[in-house]
């Protein structure tokens, strides 16, 4: 991507104090990708549903490039949440995502990256571990999972100390209404070790209902010149789980099937393949022009992929551009 130049469409120009920088968002994620009453795995996690019955399942944490105001993601890595030999405890999302956290920086040295994520990852130990490899972020932080932080910012709002402003977007007959507050240097629990910045977003429409509002913290300098784009950035999470993980389940790749389990780790396996098929058609996207002349007809992602499915099943093709070829012959039903 990189050498193609497209890797530049992910990167979000930020004032930081009185620089600015280009930075890679990355979207930290976790799902669940299998999930069975009785087929399992040593690497299986394990649950209890309200009725008491247990479920085996796996899960993973997704480290994908996003960008606000842009349909384009790309995954970058993945990590299991998975049970090892020997170990006490059940594996979890936030262990997981501490070893992304450190990949990524290993992956990626020169990188410049602001890691956004839910309000799960907005403790303590998560954001040390993005400090420890030189890496901002902007997580969620809810009030009713931060009550320390919650307290002291009502403290500061009494005080007179937190920021406060507006901005508007759109034309005039579709505008946004949005209202922020900045609250600097609070901490993030009752160890107050961990010291961040807080910032509150709401967002109304031209009749002055509220259609969002969130809040979130960061290590990034707050200000009314950037704040947008911080909650622009902050609120890019989404997009990998309606741009990623509902397209990969829900839109042909069909991730949740059990395509085989196996002892050890072929669901991991399946898993990684799945996601290397996902990247390998963000590529093709990109820069397979006959690929794009494909996908300028009306026809449905799924429908085209059902397509060219049927055609290797019957016939024998040389290259993959001469299968596209012959789809896009005026004698190929559907094309």
């Amino acid at each position: 991507m990189r050498r193609a130049g497209w890797a530049s469409d992910y990167k979000t120009r930020l004032k930081q104090g009185n620089e600015e920088a280009d930075y890679y968002t990355i979207a930290l994620d976790g799902t669940e990708y299998f999930n069975s009453t009785s087929i399992n795995c040593p690497a299986c996690l394990q649950k209890r549903d309200r009725e008491g019955k247990l479920h085996y399942y796996h899960c993973v944490v997704a480290a994908t490039l996003v960008r606000a105001g842009s349909h384009r993601i790309l995954p970058l890595d993945a990590e299991m949440v998975k049970n090892t030999d020997g170990a006490e405890k059940q594996d979890c999302e936030m262990n997981a995502g501490k070893r992304i956290v450190a990949r990524l920086r290993s992956e990626h040295p020169q990188m410049k990256i602001i890691l956004s994520g839910d309000d799960l990852y907005s403790h303590a130990p998560m954001i040390e571990q993005c400090l420890a490899n030189q890496m901002h972020f902007i997580f969620v932080a809810k009030p009713d999972s931060h009550k320390e932080l919650k307290d002291w910012v009502e403290d500061l709002q009494r005080l007179g100390e937190v920021e406060e402003g507006a901005w508007q977007e759109g034309p005039v007959s579709k505008r946004r209404y949005y209202r922020y507050r900045i609250a600097r240097l609070v901490p993030i629990n009752s160890i107050r070790k961990v010291w961040v910045n807080f910032v509150e977003v709401w967002e109304m429409n031209k009749e002055g209902r509220q259609l969002y509002h969130n809040s979130w913290v960061t290590d990034l300098e707050v200000s009314r010149e950037n704040v947008e784009q911080i909650a622009a950035a902050g609120r890019s999470k989404w997009k990998i789980e309606n741009e990623q993980f509902n397209v990969q389940k829900n839109h042909g790749y069909e991730l949740e099937h059990n395509y085989g389990h196996g002892k050890k780790n072929l669901s991991e396996v399946f898993y990684l393949l799945n996601q290397l098929a996902f990247v390998t058609h963000k590529i093709i996207e990109r820069g397979d022009r006959l690929y794009q002349r494909c996908r300028e007809g009306k026809i449905s992602l799924r429908e085209l992929w059902n397509g060219l499915r049927t055609l290797m099943n019957k016939m024998l093709f040389e290259s993959w551009a001469g299968l596209l070829e012959f789809w896009l012959c005026d004698d190929v039903p559907g094309s």
